[in-house]
């Protein structure tokens, strides 16, 4: 039950139809309602040109038309809706699709000027480089990522969008 879910896409565009696929194999773990899902800017520009390819414009409609979205939203078999965002970190075959309220961020400290509970000036990040034209930077961070249900997690790879260089 804590194995999560990899899928190899072998070489098919990323669609709405192929996401779906994706979302309903972890239904048996206990996966419902809203999730969101994760794809290369690439595949999002796929899935709007697919979607607003369909959208029909007619004599009634103003001299300007605008489209374009920043995400798709769908209702799944899963009993609720797929949120469909770019992410520019991704590659351009990979997709993620998760529950976001199965996340914890935890740890000891956000991100800081200096190590917290030692005096020092506040505010002060940059520092200039002896003998060198340069700064470095001194940050202080203790935090991490925890999925509770890693059996609901899904990674889809190798899929090929068709607007991808």
């Amino acid at each position: 039950m804590w194995r999560s879910n990899k899928i190899d896409g072998a070489g098919k565009p990323v669609s709405v139809l192929a996401l779906h696929k994706l979302a309903t194999r972890p239904m048996g773990r206990g996966l419902m309602g809203n999730v969101k899902a994760y794809v290369s800017t690439y595949a999002l520009a796929d899935m709007i040109d697919d979607t607003t390819g369909l959208r029909r414009i007619n004599e009634s409609s103003p001299n300007k038309v605008e489209q374009g979205t920043k995400s798709l939203v769908f209702y799944g078999a899963q009993g609720g809706s797929i949120e469909i965002e770019a992410h520019p970190m991704l590659k351009a075959g990979d997709v993620f699709i998760f529950d976001p309220a199965d996340l914890i961020r935890g740890g000891d400290s956000d991100l800081v000027d200096r190590i917290p509970g030692t005096p020092g000036e506040a505010g002060k990040i940059f520092f200039h480089l002896q003998g060198k034209t340069g700064c470095e930077t001194h940050v202080f961070q203790s935090q991490f990522i925890l999925h509770k249900k890693p059996s609901r997690l899904i990674k889809g790879y190798g899929f090929a969008p068709r607007s991808a260089p």
